[in-house]
């Protein structure tokens, strides 16, 4: 039996959380013998517990602190003893980590790249660049690099990354955990007006993400609601998923906004499969992404997303152009009013996007693939 370490920082749930959560028990079933290493101990660490996915934490006090490397070697040393071995690792600190780590116990390092870096000024830029060049030299090294996105397998053949080690392996989720009566109790939580429209926003309130790009979405289609009466079934409500460093800056706009009784803020959530399928309309405002979680959601739960045509959503939305937009909140507005005012085509896109998720998004397709890589690289 082959045992697989995956490496993560785990301080925050977000896409590569998700991932991770998606993708250990999926290659658990397939017969390996799976292990996650964590940095924090987080709302990953409790949910893979959920899953009896075993979790070890091991916090480091500062970034460049190499006592988890010292940790994790203990530990492989008892637990993947005999086998053969994988480092997979995920994010630039657990790549620069899963680099060590391999070197020293003769593994084999696998690395997922899962989004790109987003950009800083000052200090902060100083530091994400010397981040870079770090994690530049793992990936470099790493014996296979997965790509979750066509623009991310290129961004890797720029930094020198041989073609011949990256795979293109796209997200993959496994079944919702909500269901309909979860959905419903979402609904209501919101409005109990029966024919509401719920428009959402799920993700990280941080200037990549545009939240306030998704408000000003919000306000253009209030304000068509008031001069022109319901855009579709009911009133449209707002609401938006999620936390990070913007999330009081986007409070204080919806305050001043007058809408605030239609936008609503819900925070961190553990149940965001009911806010993504208790949705009916998801907009990703992004100015950048790499492949989003979220956008596999809404297809496997039949809600219609409208989308900024960046990073890897365009491969993902092909053939759907009533989806896809440019990065302005005029050009969102005007799809997502579009889509309302025509419900037969709404319907349409949410069965072709549910087939398209069976055929190519489901976390077991994702594991399958990620296993030929571990075995390519083994043989």
């Amino acid at each position: 039996m082959t045992y697989v370490l995956h490496l993560v920082e785990g301080a925050i749930f977000a896409g590569i959380e998700t991932h991770v959560l998606s993708l250990t028990p999926a290659l658990a079933a397939l017969g390996f013998n799976v292990s996650v290493a964590s940095f924090a101990d987080g709302e990953l660490a409790r949910r893979l517990r959920g899953v009896r996915v075993p979790c070890d934490v091991f916090p480091r006090r500062h970034k460049v602190d190499t006592a988890p490397v010292n940790a994790v070697m203990d530990m492989l040393r008892t637990k993947a003893e005999g086998q053969p071995l994988v480092v997979h690792s995920h994010g630039y600190l657990a790549d620069v980590y899963g680099q060590m780590i391999a070197r020293r116990a003769h593994a084999k390092h696998v690395a997922t790249r899962h989004g790109h870096t987003e950009p800083f000024s000052g200090i902060a830029g100083l530091k994400m660049s010397v981040y870079n060049r770090a994690d530049r030299w793992a990936l470099t090294g790493a014996d296979a690099v997965i790509a979750v996105s066509e623009p991310l397998r290129d961004g890797l053949v720029e930094w020198g990354v041989p073609e011949k080690r990256i795979h293109l392996i796209p997200n993959g989720l496994p079944p919702s955990t909500a269901d309909d009566a979860a959905r419903r109790a979402f609904r209501e939580s919101v409005t109990r007006e029966q024919n509401a429209t719920i428009v959402a926003f799920v993700g990280r309130f941080m200037p990549v993400k545009a939240p306030l790009r998704f408000l000003e979405t919000a306000r253009i289609l209030l304000e068509d609601e008031r001069r022109q009466g319901p855009l579709g079934d009911g009133p449209l409500h707002f609401v938006l998923a999620g936390d990070g460093p913007m999330l009081d800056e986007c409070r204080e706009a919806a305050r001043q906004s007058g809408d605030a009784e239609r936008l609503h803020f819900l925070g961190f959530r553990s149940d965001v499969d009911a806010v993504i399928g208790g949705s009916d309309y998801l907009v990703m405002s992004s100015d950048s992404e790499g492949m989003p979680q979220v956008l596999v959601a809404a297809m496997r739960d039949r809600t219609v997303p409208v989308c900024t045509a960046v990073g890897g959503i365009p491969l993902i939305l092909k053939g759907f152009d009533d989806c896809l937009t440019q990065p302005a909140a005029e050009d969102l507005a005007s799809k997502l009013r579009n889509l309302l005012l025509n419900a037969p085509a709404a319907d349409k896109i949410r069965d072709g996007l549910l087939a398209r998720f069976n055929d190519h998004y489901t976390a077991g397709a994702m594991a399958q693939a990620t296993a030929e890589v571990y075995r390519e690289i083994l043989t």
